[in-house]
């Protein structure tokens, strides 16, 4: 019995370099985006604290809108460096001891605002029971919380209510 064989070759050289050419563009854009953000949100910083004397209390608010929404920014800057990371296989996560629910607490805190001006309900719910610290990348964790709430607050009807609080099911430390 005789048997055939058809070899196919493709050279994926140039798809490769192109490939490499994105992921340069979307890590050089990424990085001239983030340095003059750090200067606003430096300058709001600044600006904030200097006049906060003398700045209507009606317009806090929006100071702090501003703000949230440049940290924001910051952090969809910051996905987009870790996308690059991630196709190049060089992404590393930075752990570390956190008090969870403190920091839970903070973004919500951070997103009562925007839930006031869509007319939502934001809770925070503490924990009744000790919750140990978490091991966590901080701002990986966070962008993602910080998603979730949004999302929540975005896609709830208008005088609903979006409910986070912290338990413990078993053996693992759940966020709701």
């Amino acid at each position: 019995v005789e048997v055939g064989y058809i070899v196919t070759l493709h050279d994926v050289t140039q798809e490769r370099q192109l490939e490499e050419m994105k992921l340069d563009f979307v890590s050089m854009a990424a990085h001239e985006l983030r340095t003059p953000l750090t200067s606003i949100v430096g300058y709001l910083a600044v600006f904030t604290e200097q006049n906060k004397q003398i700045i209507p209390a009606d317009q806090m608010p929006l100071l702090n809108r501003i703000n949230i929404s440049a940290q924001r920014l910051q952090g969809l800057i910051d996905n987009l460096l870790s996308v690059t990371k991630i196709e190049r296989g060089v992404l590393s996560m930075s752990t570390e001891p956190i008090d969870w629910v403190q920091n839970v607490e903070h973004i919500v805190e951070d997103f009562a605002l925007l839930a006031k001006e869509q007319t939502v309900n934001l809770h925070f719910h503490k924990p009744t029971v000790e919750i140990p610290k978490l091991h966590v990348d901080v701002i990986r964790i966070n962008e993602v919380l910080a998603n979730l709430i949004s999302n929540a607050i975005n896609y709830t009807q208008k005088n609903g209510d979006v409910e986070v609080g912290i338990d413990i099911v078993g053996t693992e430390v759940t966020t709701y």
